[in-house]
């Protein structure tokens, strides 16, 4: 019998070990970047994003300097000009002077306050919201972009990682069906015919084709996990990190694609698309350009001020050399050999060019949403089909494995057989990752790509974890 202390040990270290456990198994899970991770980091640290950002700063910035010309501005002169004696530059000069020519010196303070100008001012303004809100869209269209070559640099590195697995484990064989062979694998054995020396040699340069692959296949996977590492802007040059297993696709997934009408994929597509509304306000700036530029043949109407002093040949002033005005000045620009003419045509012309951008990119963004529909539905097919096949192959093994138990089979055709099954799993995971990278192209094509904290998964969830993922949802 165990005493109470004892008892309440073993349960003390069951407790403690189960916790140990539970935390390994949690770093382990932390540890792993997935593609969703990959995308937040991008967006955070892409000095891409910190470029439009910026861009969405001047355009603010611009807006300012359109309000900044509806207030008088305020300056302070001090010149000296040189004048020949007339008539009217005689005024300026003191009775008994006769210096001829003569300099006037002067320093002042001098305001002038546009206060109509035929509306110019406003449509600039107007312009340079627009314009501001033509930065805001393309800053997001950027993190749509972003993420999706992130998905496609994720994918490149799941490719080439599966490559590096497989090739190791055709290498594996090889190297198994090589050893297999009796007699010498460097010399000829005279007790074996031509074939068989033939034969084996064709293995033996199999063998080395294999390891020249998977030397090829690292240095894919480390320029993949590079671009990986460019696009999210990490310091080290590389994705040093564990990416997710291979998806599978789950009925959710399935269930997804096959229940969303084409039609609202396009209606969705359209209305969040930010380079659509991009486009939209660049067609609303060229409205604005057009009213600038008939504004400017309206009569501008300025106000004038200026106090200060001047004086004579001498840089000296005193209070009998005040200089004050003030006045009104109406301009008006009645002939200008058709220039404002010529500008608003070419504003006009650059409205219908931005109208037709528009036209063309809402029939490309339609045509995105199409093609990607169709590449995930195919995509989804051929996975189907290598499924199948990867169970064909995978019975096939079975079987020569009883064979050769049974002593019907050889260790040739055993490896044969297993050399299939590898080149099978190859193909399912080139079609699992291109129903992936097919997928990403979709959720870019609506502008869904971004990460989210709940998304519709692509791989397969066990029962438990759903049931309790859903009990969860109900809090």
């Amino acid at each position: 019998m165990l005493s109470p202390i004892r008892k309440i040990s073993f349960v003390a270290v069951a407790v403690f070990g189960l916790v140990v456990v539970q935390q390994a198994k949690a770093e382990s899970q932390s540890s792993v970047l997935t593609l969703n991770k990959a995308k937040e980091i991008a967006v955070q640290q892409s000095p891409t994003l910190g470029a439009a950002q910026e861009r969405i700063t001047q355009a603010s910035w611009r807006i300012r300097e359109a309000a900044a010309k509806y207030y008088p501005n305020l300056r302070f002169v001090s010149s000296a000009t040189g004048y020949l004696r007339t008539p009217i530059t005689d005024r300026n000069v003191s009775q008994g002077r006769s210096s001829d020519p003569y300099v006037l010196f002067g320093n002042y303070l001098e305001s002038t306050w546009v206060v109509f100008d035929g509306f110019q001012r406003k449509f600039e303004k107007i312009n340079a919201q627009h314009q501001a809100r033509v930065a805001r869209s393309l800053l997001a269209d950027e993190h749509r972009l972003l993420a999706l070559s992130v998905a496609k640099a994720y994918s490149g590195v799941m490719m080439a990682r599966e490559n590096v697995r497989l090739a190791g484990e055709r290498l594996k064989l090889q190297e198994d069906l090589v050893e297999s062979f009796s007699g010498p694998v460097d010399g000829v054995d005279t007790s074996r015919s031509v074939g068989d020396v033939d034969s084996e040699y064709a293995q033996v340069a199999e063998l080395e084709r294999l390891r020249e692959e998977i030397v090829t296949a690292k240095l894919d996977e480390e320029i993949a996990r590079m671009v990986l590492a460019e696009l999210m802007n990490d310091s080290s040059g590389r994705i040093e990190s564990e990416i997710s297993e291979v998806p599978t696709l789950s009925k959710e997934f399935r269930s997804k694609i096959a229940s969303t009408e084409d039609t609202y994929a396009i209606y969705s597509a359209l209305s969040k698309r930010q380079d659509l509304e991009a486009a939209s306000a660049r067609i609303s700036g060229r409205g604005a350009l057009i009213k600038v530029e008939k504004a400017s043949g309206m009569p501008r109407v300025i106000l004038e001020a200026r106090a200060g002093y001047q004086s004579v040949d001498n840089y000296s002033f005193n209070k009998d050399n005040q200089d004050v005005y003030g006045g009104i000045r109406v301009e008006w620009d009645i002939f200008d050999g058709n220039l404002r003419r010529a500008r608003v045509k070419e504003a006009e012309a650059a409205e219908r060019e931005a109208t037709q951008e528009l036209m063309a990119k809402t029939a490309q963004v339609r045509r995105e949403v199409l093609v990607a529909r169709a590449q995930v539905r195919s995509s989804m097919v051929i996975v189907d089909g290598r499924l199948k096949a990867l169970q064909t192959a995978s019975s096939k093994r079975d079987q020569v494995r009883e064979r050769l138990q049974a002593g019907i089979a050889t260790n040739t055709e055993m490896a044969f057989a297993e050399q299939l099954l590898v080149s099978e799993k190859a193909r399912m995971s080139a079609a699992s990752i291109e129903v992936l990278s097919a997928y990403e192209n979709y959720m870019a094509a609506i502008a869904e790509n971004l990460p989210a904290p709940k998304k519709v998964a692509i791989v397969t969830v066990e029962p438990a974890k759903k049931a309790k993922k859903s009990k969860s949802g109900k809090k």
